[in-house]
């Protein structure tokens, strides 16, 4: 995770406390914005849903570099084919765990997280996706990827 002097969260704090007392004068009331997705799962989301498209050759292409020495883009587009093809569209999916890790066994160390999705598709009622994802160059991508 990228760390900010705490001088930026102050001048941060300071511009919103402007900002906030201006706006709260002249805006009109408004319902809530949603919370922002945390970046690692923004990112897994973004992956699932190439995914969930069909698309696996762009799924390689948004994964780690660590992934991509593992196998080629033609190795992983037919594997992830043959692995989602069968399921059918997805219905819905739930994040049930997002979980920090230094060290994975096999892996190089670095700053991970493991994310487990609780997924239904149109042939498949109840499927497990884990997603292991890794922050490298300022950003979070695939580090692997397994369904159940």
């Amino acid at each position: 995770m990228q760390r900010y002097p705490r001088r930026v969260f102050a001048l941060l704090a300071c511009l919103l406390s402007v900002l906030g007392s201006n706006l709260a004068t002249s805006a009109p009331e408004s319902t809530p914005a949603p919370a922002a997705l945390p970046p690692e799962v923004a990112a897994a989301e973004q992956w699932l849903a190439l995914a969930d498209a069909g698309d696996y050759r762009e799924t390689w292409d948004q994964a780690a570099p660590y992934f991509k020495d593992q196998l080629t883009k033609s190795q992983w587009e037919g594997a992830l084919g043959n692995l989602r093809g069968p399921l059918g569209k997805l219905v819905s999916r739930k994040l049930r765990k997002n979980e920090p890790y230094h060290h994975l066994p096999g892996a190089p160390d670095g700053e991970f997280r493991v994310l487990i999705y609780v997924s239904q598709f149109e042939r498949q009622p109840k499927a497990t996706e884990m997603l292991i994802l890794m922050f490298t160059k300022e950003q979070w991508l695939l580090a692997g990827y397994f369904l159940r």
